[in-house]
């Protein structure tokens, strides 16, 4: 993204004082699947994350487990 990228855009979201921007399920995209990553995008907020390429399953269902952990 070229003014912020990823990790910005969900902490800024997940700063929001609207309580909805805390519950909104956010998945990542990513180009690596490595554990760094992984660990990474848990500590910002991202909800799931999906490694590119993917297929459109793999993005359902981390949507899907997504919604299910925020019910």
């Amino acid at each position: 993204m070229p003014v912020m990228d990823g990790y910005q855009a969900t902490k800024n979201i997940r700063s929001m004082i609207d309580s909805k921007a805390n519950s909104l399920p956010i998945i990542g995209l990513t180009a690596s699947a490595i554990v760094q990553i992984q660990r990474e995008v848990s500590r910002v907020g991202i909800n799931g994350f999906v490694s590119k390429p993917f297929q459109p399953e793999e993005l359902y269902r981390a949507i899907s487990n997504a919604v299910k952990s925020k019910a």
